[in-house]
């Protein structure tokens, strides 16, 4: 929940740069965020996700992922 609220709270004109942005979430946080029977991410936060992504021209791609799973994955990104 976490990184959707500091996503949320980012200028938006940080959307100039790209138009796909792979966004992690949390699959255990129903109803914010959790796995749908196709696998999926779904909830509270993908829905306001999908509004920020629609007013902004871009598309999300969400990738489950636990905290420290995502914490890791920044960490070796960079």
């Amino acid at each position: 929940m976490l990184f959707f609220t500091l996503t949320i709270s980012c200028p938006l004109s940080i959307f100039a740069e790209q138009k796909t942005y792979k966004i992690a979430g949390e699959s255990l946080l129903p109803p914010f965020s959790y796995e749908n029977d196709q696998g999926k991410l779904s909830g509270l936060n993908i829905e306001l996700m999908n509004k920020v992504a629609k007013e902004n021209g871009v598309h999300f791609t969400y990738i489950p992922m636990e905290m420290p799973d995502a914490e890791r994955a920044l960490k070796n990104k960079f």
